[in-house]
């Protein structure tokens, strides 16, 4: 009996012992999955590696690995500047060998940065930084040619980056900046405020920066300050909730409060919009918006997808997470963290555990899913007698062929001209990335012709040959002139 009682006890015991350990033991035996994700940070002035931290700690606890089946390495998988050897390396012009692209920041390494001199976040002198045209083409080329998922965040196409490239970003994330930024700080005498917004308030107000308790800074690209604080604003801060289509897409109805920087910017489908932040103002707040022509609420999470690529865009910067878990190996911990951390706008840390790890945890899935699954091929013209036929034309119809049957087509057409607001018909200056976005937005309104009554310029062409390769329905779409 007293035997009995003491494999009794042991097992009881073991049974304690293997309770508490299974995070540990479960993910040891959990199956690892191959994912190679080109990750892109050019803001890394130290060695602690903080803009992309977040993610990569997400795809080594949920086991992602690459195909050489290693771990990925805060300091040495991503492209981008290393501040070891104090020199950037730079994008690929292809995405061969990886499965997508992650754009983390861009905004670069400055001089006081680097010598960890700018505790206050003084402004500097810039070492690297920016979005180059050379690397929105080849990422342009890595979606539209080679069909990668293509995912970016806060900063990846504000300042520094030129003008001219911010709106090839535009074109392929289908989406356009407002030109401002924001963020909301639970206490607006702390640190956290950079030195710059101190300076810029006295300089744009005549009046010292004296702002106590919790605050919205919102700053556009020529510098000009929006301060909400007082009774402009509720307790909450900035709300970021997942919509209708977010629900659907993630498995869950997400809400909590997003307490770091953001770009306010409009998706050109609204259709294409995951989540959305709701900044908590009262009726006074929300005039002085109004007044400068922004919304209270805006795009959070923009997915665009098509034939041919799929690109996220999460407007605020989600994967900076420097306080994250030293230990990984660890299953359950993020949905842990989501149900027992408190919630609130002063918890910098609830956003990362709440929404942006049980996004990603879908996203990556998806990923991985999609991966080695082939992408759709653009509609080849139908040749009869040794001539391409786009269509067909009798006297009571018109024909396109699909699937390798000609059907019939009812046309409803947009006209195009040459010209744009401010400028003379013949200067033709409609870029390639206006068009594109014409033309997904004509394609929104389910219009499937074009008219246009002269020769365009090249980039009408080339937009409208992009736009066919990703179209759903690229057939349905004509030009003639008349």
């Amino acid at each position: 009996m007293n035997n009995l009682k003491r494999y009794g006890f042991l097992i009881f015991i073991l049974g304690i012992v293997l309770l508490l350990t299974s995070p540990f033991w479960v993910w040891q035996v959990k199956g690892k999955k191959d994912l190679d994700l080109m990750i892109v940070d050019k803001t890394v002035p130290d060695e602690s590696y903080r803009e992309h931290k977040g993610l990569m700690w997400l795809l080594n606890q949920q086991k992602y690995r690459q195909t050489d089946g290693s771990s990925y390495l805060e300091d040495t998988d991503y492209i981008g500047y290393d501040p070891k050897e104090g020199k950037p390396t730079p994008v690929p012009e292809s995405a061969e060998g990886y499965d997508a692209v992650y754009i983390t920041d861009t905004y670069g390494v400055y001089e006081e940065d680097q010598d960890r001199e700018n505790v206050s976040g003084s402004r500097s002198s810039k070492v690297y930084g920016g979005l180059e045209e050379e690397e929105i083409d080849s990422l342009k080329s890595m979606a539209l040619n080679e069909g990668k998922t293509i995912l970016a965040e806060f900063n990846s196409m504000a300042d520094p980056t030129d003008e001219k490239v911010r709106r090839k970003f535009y074109s392929l994330f289908n989406l356009e900046w407002s030109g401002w930024i924001g963020r909301y700080f639970p206490d607006m005498t702390s640190e956290e405020v950079p030195e710059w917004v101190r300076t810029n308030y006295k300089e744009q107000y005549g009046k010292d920066y004296a702002f106590k308790g919790g605050g919205f800074v919102l700053v556009d690209r020529s510098d000009r300050l929006m301060i909400l604080n007082g009774d402009d604003i509720t307790d909450k801060g900035a709300i970021f909730s997942t919509t209708k289509k977010g629900e659907e897409e993630f498995g869950e109805d997400m809400s909590v409060a997003y307490s770091y920087w953001f770009d306010i910017v409009e998706a050109i489908n609204p259709d294409e919009v995951l989540a959305e932040y709701s900044l908590s103002l009262t009726d006074k707040g929300k005039d002085k918006l109004k007044g400068i022509n922004l919304p209270t609420s805006f795009p959070a999470v923009i997915h665009q997808e098509n034939r041919q690529f799929e690109t996220y865009y999460f407007s605020g910067d989600f994967a900076d997470q420097p306080d994250v878990p030293n230990l990984y190996q660890t299953s359950g911990l993020p949905t842990w963290r989501k149900w027992t951390g408190r919630s609130g706008p002063d918890e910098e840390t609830a956003f990362y555990w709440k929404a942006y790890a049980p996004m990603m945890d879908t996203i990556l899935e998806r990923i991985h899913r999609q991966k080695d699954e082939p992408k759709a091929k653009a509609q080849k013209a139908e040749v009869e007698d040794g001539i391409k036929l786009a269509g067909k034309v009798g006297s009571d119809y018109v024909q396109i062929n699909q699937d390798g049957k000609w059907k019939d087509m009812t046309i409803k057409g947009v006209n195009m001209g040459i010209a744009k607001p401010g400028h003379f018909p013949g200067e033709t200056a409609i870029t390639k990335e206006e068009y594109l976005r014409w033309f997904k937005q004509i394609g929104a309104m389910n219009a499937n012709s074009l008219r246009v009554y002269t020769i365009h310029p090249p980039e009408f062409y080339e937009a409208f040959y992009e736009y066919n390769q990703m179209a759903e329905k690229p057939s349905t779409s004509s030009t003639g002139c008349g």
